[in-house]
């Protein structure tokens, strides 16, 4: 048997709710918050929040906060709440009047929360930076649902490109201009009539702009609602909706909310084209970074690492990516870095150190020693990052400029090997000027001697020659002390460095250590500790040796060797030259000696002018005329032919053989003296053929005939003596 108090109050629970319900309805799009739905079915609040909990009631989550859609609420049959016995009241016995205010009062607190609601999940859409298609699809369907719209469209303006894009729909189209159109002609005079700011209904937009060309076929006719989507002052957007034509009348609080709505959507459309924009010059910055050679970091005022770029990735190509926010001064690669001079380079001194400290760091340069021993040369450079006068990071370039300094460096080398080259060319030719010029080889010694210290930075130096009894002379020197007091060097063993590079035929460099006994001895004069042995030789013919003394035994190279050798070579056919010339004026001499004794007339003629360079005594008694060298022309001289007549030049005997490279015997000629005697002469004239073949000069060999006939008047008497007898 049922309880009465109970049944009244079922009655009265049953009244309440009727009344509740008739005065809202529910909506399936709504959202209802805890409160509103235990006030709509008549429980308690910790009703409502059990169910919650136990799952029999879904919820929608926007914060803290925990929305219940319209569906859901109505089809969520709670249990009747029963309070103890002695807690109830008495049932009314009727409906007053004041229920009905009461359920007026809570439809429109519910409006208010519905709108909250929908403004608190739209600045949680926004907050959460939702992909701008879906936070315009959202905010398009609030703005359906709010203000009871059949047709919602979202465009958003690119002012960059001059377009509009439709983003966002609810329902058929608003228009039928395309989802992406540009911004001129009609479409930026229809984009006028957002720029004022403020939400509201055009009742026409046909009939209100009839001068935009195509408004009319793309724009339904119609009260439309128009929300510009501004923010500090720049329209980005806009809103468009109506009832399909029907009757669309807001009220002032109503377009109060739509603009705030609007304005939260500005707002997050802006901060997600800003998104937009930031990510795509970050993508920009670091692919242009990724293809730079270059090293680049970034970090921030506590010098945590914020970028890096591709190349300084693998610089640690053994180890893992450096992550963001690890420590931008460590690098797993690097031992150690170290000044030019040796310097050690501390943490401190690190340039995004110095640079948020606010030193700027330009080209420093620096040794860096990798873990795996490496070392290589960086060069850095490092500015702080300032934002409202305050360093809020720093961010260093560095690069590895080890080839590059090792290029320069062989550049540097190469340009002073030239110069080194041109100079010993320029010295190789002057010392051959005047090594032409030496009178004796112990000059010849001392040019050359005087060329290699110039040219090797010697620190002494010492030329010997090779006496007639085989022992070494010291005959010239450079910065040594009495070197012609050196005794000559006769035994072989005591110079051993000097034999071998007499074998070789080439420059040697030894040691004190290696060097011979004579040879220490040298050294020791000047404290040297490497000796340079320059032979000087023609074939198997040893003529003396250059010593050019240094400190230390690497000074010479392969380019010091060889100008060294070329020197010794010029040197040892000067010496060569001075003793062949030495021999040749001997022979000269003795030659002349007997041309002089010689009682027939001898004249040398010079083919190339037809002067008499050698002419006897008897030549100049013969002629009555003095005959000096060079002075006289041969055809000048007066001969006679057999009919007494004077030769022509281009006849003349003595320059016959000359012009005809032949040998002529026995010739009878006719001389006139000086004094006008006449002297018959039996000649003879041989043609001087030179190395190439040419006639060069002749030889010309007179003999007075007086003479044979004294010798023919004694044979005459010699033979009438025998046969006297």
């Amino acid at each position: 048997m049922s309880d009465p108090d109970d049944a009244s109050d079922r009655q009265s629970d049953d009244r309440f709710a009727e009344s509740a319900l008739d005065s809202f309805t529910l909506k399936g799009v709504e959202r209802y918050t805890m409160a509103e739905a235990a006030k709509l079915k008549g429980v308690s609040y910790h009703t409502v929040s059990r169910a919650v909990r136990q799952g029999r009631l879904p919820v929608v989550r926007l914060g803290r906060m925990a929305l219940i859609g319209g569906e859901d609420l109505e089809n969520w049959h709670p249990m009747r709440e029963r309070a103890p016995a002695r807690f109830r009241q008495a049932p009314e016995p009727s409906v007053v009047p004041g229920s009905v205010i009461l359920d007026e009062a809570l439809g429109e607190r519910l409006e208010i929360a519905r709108q909250l609601s929908t403004l608190f999940e739209v600045i949680h859409a926004a907050s959460s930076e939702l992909e701008m298609g879906a936070f315009g699809q959202l905010l398009s369907s609030r703005f359906s649902t709010i203000f009871g719209l059949s047709r919602v469209s979202m465009w958003v303006i690119d002012p960059q490109d001059r377009t509009a894009e439709r983003i966002a729909t609810v329902g058929p189209k608003v228009s039928s201009a395309p989802d992406t159109v540009d911004i001129s002609s009609g479409y930026a005079r229809l984009t006028s009539f957002i720029d004022p700011g403020n939400a509201r209904v055009s009742l026409d937009p046909q009939s209100e702009y009839p001068d935009v060309a195509g408004l009319v076929e793309s724009t339904p006719s119609g009260p439309i609602l128009i929300v510009p989507l501004r923010v500090r002052g720049r329209t980005i957007g806009g809103m468009f909706g109506d009832r399909g034509g029907d009757n669309l009348a807001l009220s002032q609080d109503q377009l109060s909310l739509a603009q705030v709505l609007g304005n939260q959507a500005a707002l997050a459309l802006d901060n997600a084209m800003l998104l937009k924009d930031q990510h795509f010059r970050n993508v920009q910055l670091s692919t242009i970074l990724d293809h730079v050679r270059d090293l680049v970091r970034a970090c921030d005022a506590k010098g945590r690492l914020t970028l890096i770029n591709r190349a300084d990735r693998l610089f640690d190509s053994e180890g893992a990516d450096p992550e963001s926010g690890s420590d931008a001064m460590e690098n797993p690669e690097v031992l150690e870095r170290r000044e030019l001079d040796g310097s050690l380079i501390d943490r401190e001194h690190h340039p995004l150190a110095r640079a948020l400290r606010g030193e700027s760091v330009t080209d420093w340069e620096y040794r860096v020693t990798r873990v795996d021993g490496r070392v290589q040369l960086a060069q850095v450079s490092a500015r702080p990052l300032y934002i409202d006068g305050e360093i809020t990071g720093a961010v260093y370039i560095g690069r590895n400029i080890t080839a590059q300094r090792e290029a320069e460096q062989a550049d540097r080398e190469r340009v002073a090997r030239i110069e080194q080259a041109s100079a010993r060319a320029l010295a190789m030719a002057d010392m051959v000027i005047h090594i032409l010029m030496a009178p004796n080889a112990r000059q010849a010694a001392d040019i050359a001697l005087d060329c290699l210290c110039t040219q090797l930075g010697d620190k002494a130096g010492l030329a010997w020659v090779v006496r007639e009894d085989g022992g070494l002379e010291a005959v010239a020197a450079r910065r040594f002390p009495s070197p012609l007091d050196l005794p000559a060097i006769h035994d072989p063993i005591s110079i051993s460095t000097t034999i071998t590079a007499f074998a070789r035929t080439s420059p040697l460099v030894v040691s004190v250590e290696e060097a011979g006994r004579s040879e220490r001895h040298v050294m020791s004069l000047v404290n040297a500790s490497a000796l340079l042995v320059t032979p000087l030789q023609i074939d198997d013919e040893h003529l003396g040796a250059i010593y050019i003394l240094h400190d230390l035994a690497d000074r010479f190279d392969a380019e010091d060797l060889t100008f060294a050798a070329t020197v010794g070579n010029q040197c040892a056919h000067a010496i060569d030259r001075i003793r062949l010339y030495k021999r040749l004026e001997g022979t000269q001499a003795r030659l002349l000696g007997v041309i002089e004794q010689m009682p027939q007339a001898v004249l040398i003629v010079d083919a190339a002018n037809g002067s008499i360079t050698t002419a006897n005594a008897a030549a100049g008694a013969l002629w009555g005329m003095s005959l000096e060298e060079g002075s006289v022309r041969a055809d000048s001289l007066p001969v006679l032919d057999l009919n007494g007549q004077p030769y022509a030049e281009d006849e003349h005997p003595l320059t016959m053989s000359i012009r005809t490279g032949e040998r002529s015997v026995d010739e009878l000629l006719t001389l006139k003296r000086d004094d006008g005697r006449l002297v018959d002469v039996i000649a003879r004239h041989t043609p001087i053929i030179g190395a190439d073949g040419m006639v060069v000069g002749s030889v010309s060999v007179l003999q007075d005939r007086a003479q044979f006939q004294l010798v023919d008047q004694s044979s005459d008497r010699f033979d009438d003596s025998i046969l006297d007898e």
